[in-house]
């Protein structure tokens, strides 16, 4: 977990800081079902990303200068590398708590982050 936020930091530092405010969308979709789906979009077409869904259990968000505020993670449950969009499957998914993702592309000259979304707990 720390690794990440320490290469989040690294590579904020390291953009420039017009590159950071680029109004690029990043999208994550919880495709419904039996099996739990994520489809994770980024908004620059045509463009490599990494991909990587991040899992909580609490909705607290981290604010880190340069950066979108992100999800105060416990888990990288997912990583991907990509173009345009990368799709993640986990089969049957049943927890007896509320779970919190969001989705973060990282491609060369910025770092996206979509919603937080919330995967309630199985009744």
């Amino acid at each position: 977990m720390k690794l990440f936020q320490n290469a989040l930091l690294l590579a904020a530092s390291a953009l420039p800081l017009c590159a950071q405010a680029a109004p690029y969308d990043v999208r994550m979709e919880l495709i419904a079902g039996d099996e739990l789906t994520i489809s994770l979009r980024n908004g620059d077409v045509g463009t490599p990303f990494l991909g990587v869904i991040l899992a909580a259990t609490k909705d607290t968000r981290l604010e880190i200068p340069g950066l979108p505020p992100l999800l105060a993670f416990e888990a990288i449950v997912a990583t991907a590398v990509a173009i345009d969009d990368a799709t993640f499957q986990f089969g049957v998914v049943k927890l007896p708590y509320d779970v919190y993702l969001q989705g973060v592309t990282l491609t060369e000259n910025w770092v996206g982050a979509s919603e937080v979304f919330t995967l309630p707990a199985a009744r």
